[in-house]
């Protein structure tokens, strides 16, 4: 009988669900927790506060296809690590915004970074580790945003509670960028044994200036 072999795909999916809970969660999820210290440390109205919201969203939404051709002809792994360096970079630099027009530019920045770090460049991770259970793989990732309020919720309000917005979006930040990213680094394999091959020949037709096609033959 042929012994089964453990599929390294699952602890990507572990190491997705972890980056959901983290980077996802601060992004997006937490942003009420803020706006009522922010906009009193800066003087602004809420308005202003959740335009810089706004502003990110659109940026990413426009951004997103861009973004997806740009991973079908890049190294995803080194994609996703510098979209999170970005992420959370970004996040570091909003604890030292004097101007809500800081913060809605470093708003954008970062979403548009985690347009590289986030949901996109884990689907093509799950749909070549896992074929056509890949959706499965998807949906534990994204179990990580709920887990990320249940875990993160009461501890975010505490530190802004205790050391200010400032502290805690610069506590946010390097958390990311000193624990999350480096992780990523050795957990994240761009492809199953045996695909290398593959992956190099589509590297080679994106560098002639032909258009990647993603074979799912390929990963059943």
């Amino acid at each position: 009988m042929e012994k089964k072999h453990f599929n390294y795909g699952w602890m990507i999916v572990l190491y997705g669900a972890l980056v959901m809970s983290t980077l996802h969660y601060t992004c997006f999820n937490s942003f009420g927790l803020f706006v009522v210290p922010v906009t009193e440390g800066l003087s602004v109205s809420r308005a202003a506060f959740s335009m810089t919201m706004t502003c990110g969203s659109v940026a990413s939404l426009l951004f997103a296809p861009l973004t997806g051709d740009l991973l079908a002809y890049k190294n995803v792994k080194r994609c996703m690590i510098l979209g999170m360096i970005v992420s959370g970079l970004s996040i570091f630099l909003e604890g030292f915004a004097t101007a809500v027009w800081q913060l809605c530019v470093l708003t954008v920045l970062l979403q548009l970074a985690s347009n590289f770090a986030l949901a996109l460049p884990f689907s093509i991770l799950m749909l070549r580790w896992f074929g056509r259970r890949s959706s499965f793989a998807m949906s534990l990732i994204f179990v990580g945003i709920s887990l990320g309020g249940v875990l993160f919720a009461s501890p975010l309000t505490a530190l802004i509670g205790a050391a200010g917005w400032r502290m805690a979006y610069r506590v946010i930040g390097l958390v990311i960028m000193c624990l999350v990213a480096p992780l990523g680094m050795l957990v994240i394999r761009e492809h199953p044994e045996g695909m290398e091959d593959e992956a190099e020949k589509r590297g080679m037709r994106a560098a002639a200036g032909q258009r990647p096609v993603f074979d799912r033959a390929l990963y059943k």
